[in-house]
């Protein structure tokens, strides 16, 4: 699922991943629709700059900021759109991965990685597991 975000917003959520290495890291896998891939990395190729790659961020969400809606099935909340609490009482998310695109990617003699985030007037197009409006896409459900 893709969608533009402040700049901001994502250093928060990768902080929160950071900066809580104890958490269990509790998903498995993440599943993402190969055309909306597809569609995410033309939009890419679209960008005007240098040397164009992604690069994938380990993130987790506060349960009170989730990035996407929850289906409903019947009167309950689909298993597939449910954010696990990963921690007992840390109040964030399982892990999730958030592709962003990326300018100038370079590596040095020890293959140190490094690359620009591309932002837009403080924005920043996000890519990440999951469809608009239903399930996160992140196993286990």
């Amino acid at each position: 699922m893709k969608n533009t975000i402040p700049a901001t917003k994502l250093k928060e959520w990768v902080s929160n991943f950071k900066e809580n290495e104890h958490i269990p890291f509790i998903t498995t896998s993440a599943l993402i629709e190969l055309d909306e891939l597809k569609s995410f990395i033309a939009d890419i190729e679209k960008e005007q700059v240098k040397n164009k790659n992604i690069r994938i961020y380990f993130v987790r969400f506060s349960l009170n900021d989730l990035p996407t809606k929850t289906a409903m099935v019947g009167d309950r909340p689909a298993r597939g759109c449910m954010w696990l609490e990963a921690g007992k009482d840390s109040g964030l998310t399982q892990g999730s991965i958030v592709m962003v695109p990326v300018q100038n990617f370079d590596s040095d003699e020890e293959w140190v990685l490094t690359a620009d985030d591309i932002v837009h007037n403080d924005k920043i197009t996000i890519f990440m597991p999951g469809k608009d409006f239903l399930g996160t896409g992140l196993f286990p459900p």
